[in-house]
């Protein structure tokens, strides 16, 4: 039983990041609508928080019980969602008018922080 436990786990890790990056990929490539970035701090937000996710799941998954090709499922989706917002950068304008702007420009720092925090702890160790 315990030998299906990293399996399961790095699979449904794996389709959480996958599905993360499709959404944020749908918010690059659609430029009007709810499911759009707000301005540049969320976009940045956003792209953070996928590549500390993408960190997470590279130092957690213990990729030799995983078949390779689901690296691939990740990883093309986190390009698509990344092009997509490189994609609207220019567009989005600089800091949001609604309530939430502060909210996404600390969201950004923060994850900016522990994504650095992050890459140092997993050279070092």
């Amino acid at each position: 039983m315990t030998a299906w436990l990293p399996l399961v786990v790095g699979a449904a890790l794996v389709a959480w990041l996958a599905l993360d990056a499709a959404l944020i990929a749908l918010r690059g490539w659609r430029g009007r609508g709810r499911l759009r970035f707000a301005d540049r701090w969320d976009a940045l937000s956003r792209a953070l928080h996928l590549a500390a996710t993408a960190l997470l799941l590279l130092v957690v998954v213990q990729w030799g019980h995983l078949p390779g090709a689901l690296w691939w499922l990740v990883v093309l989706p986190v390009a698509a969602a990344l092009s997509g917002a490189a994609f609207r950068w220019p567009e989005l304008p600089r800091r949001g008018e609604d309530g939430a702007a502060g909210t996404r420009r600390a969201s950004a720092a923060g994850g900016a922080v522990l994504l650095v925090l992050g890459l140092a702890l997993v050279v070092l160790v």
